[in-house]
C-alpha cells in the first residue's frame, strides 16, 4: 500500500512540475522583452521559497488576512501595509519604489497554484513592478533572496471604506525593508 501511495505521490509532484513549467513559458513569453523569466525553481524547491516568503508577508501569511489597526501601527516602522479600492492608486504608490545601489538575485511568485518561483535580479523586478502588475491581475511577490525587503501585491472582494470602488475589490500593498523605507519617505 504505502508504495502505491508513494507512485501516487511522485506522480502528483511530477504533474505539479509540469504545470509550473508551462505557466513559466507562458510568463515568459507574455512578458518578453519586459523580464527575463528564465531561471525558476519548481517543485520541492519552489515549495522551500514559498514557505519563507509566507513567513515574511503578511498578505501571504493567512488567507483573506486582514490586520488590525494595532498590527498596522506595530510593523509600521517595519512595513507597509495599505489597502485600496482602485488598482491606479497601487500603481502610483509602486511607482515611489527605485532600483537599489547594489542590485541582489531575487525571488518571484505570481499567486497563481501553477506558478514556479522566478528567480531575478531585484532591480529588473523594480523596473518592472508595472508589468507584473498588469500580467498577475495584481497578485504576485517579490523579496530578496534574503527575504529582508519585499512586495507583495494582492486583491479581493470587499470594500475600503475610505476609498470606495463600485466593482468591490480591495487592493492591498505590503512592503517591507527598504521598499517600505522609500515608500514612506516619499509620503511623509
Amino acid at each position: 500500500m504505502d508504495d502505491i501511495h508513494r507512485k501516487r505521490d511522485r506522480l502528483a509532484e511530477k504533474l505539479a512540475v509540469n504545470r509550473q513549467k508551462i505557466f513559466a513559458k507562458n510568463a515568459a513569453k507574455e512578458l518578453s522583452g519586459k523580464l527575463d523569466l528564465s531561471e525558476i525553481l519548481v517543485g520541492r524547491e519552489c515549495d522551500e521559497v514559498l514557505k519563507q516568503l509566507k513567513r515574511n508577508s503578511r498578505i501571504l501569511s493567512v488567507h483573506s488576512y486582514r490586520p488590525t489597526e494595532e498590527e498596522i501601527r506595530e510593523f509600521s516602522h517595519r512595513r507597509l501595509y495599505q489597502e485600496f479600492g482602485f488598482r491606479e492608486k497601487v500603481l502610483s504608490r509602486l511607482s515611489l519604489i527605485r532600483p537599489l545601489a547594489v542590485n541582489s538575485p531575487a525571488h518571484l511568485w505570481f499567486n497563481h497554484i501553477e506558478s514556479p518561483v522566478f528567480v531575478m535580479e531585484l532591480n529588473d523586478l523594480v523596473s518592472g513592478v508595472h508589468e507584473l502588475c498588469l500580467f498577475s491581475g495584481f497578485d504576485f511577490v517579490f523579496a530578496d533572496t534574503d527575504y529582508v525587503s519585499g512586495i507583495a501585491v494582492s486583491h479581493s472582494g470587499g470594500y475600503v471604506t475610505d476609498d470606495f470602488n463600485p466593482e468591490e475589490i480591495i487592493y492591498e500593498l505590503e512592503a517591507w525593508g527598504v521598499f517600505a523605507s522609500m515608500i514612506q519617505d516619499e509620503l511623509s
